[in-house]
């Protein structure tokens, strides 16, 4: 078994991937600014390959995109961790001005 198709990783995966259970999960975690510039009903699933610097390809578990409330796209990366403190958790949803 690859080391990220554990069950754990799988079952985070299939969790996230249920709009409403992101949604809510967004809505616990997230920085109050930036959940306010989240259209939410634009929430809808994306697909998983990113393009990172120097175009390395990069997988993330679930990614989600979403249009900010001045009609820019704004993408939500949520992955799955076992390796990094719980503090972690969410900190790119934490971020935002």
């Amino acid at each position: 078994m690859r080391k990220r198709d554990q069950p754990h990783d799988r079952y985070f995966r299939y969790m996230m991937e249920d709009v409403d259970v992101a949604k809510s999960f967004c809505g616990a975690y997230a920085n109050p600014k930036v959940k306010a510039k989240i259209v939410w009903e634009t929430f809808e699933l994306y697909d998983t390959s990113l393009v990172g610097p120097n175009n390395k390809q990069l997988y993330a578990d679930v990614v989600y995109r979403a249009l900010t409330i001045t009609g820019e796209e704004s993408f939500i990366v949520l992955n799955h961790s076992t390796d990094v403190p719980f503090s972690a958790a969410g900190r790119c949803l934490c971020r935002g001005s």
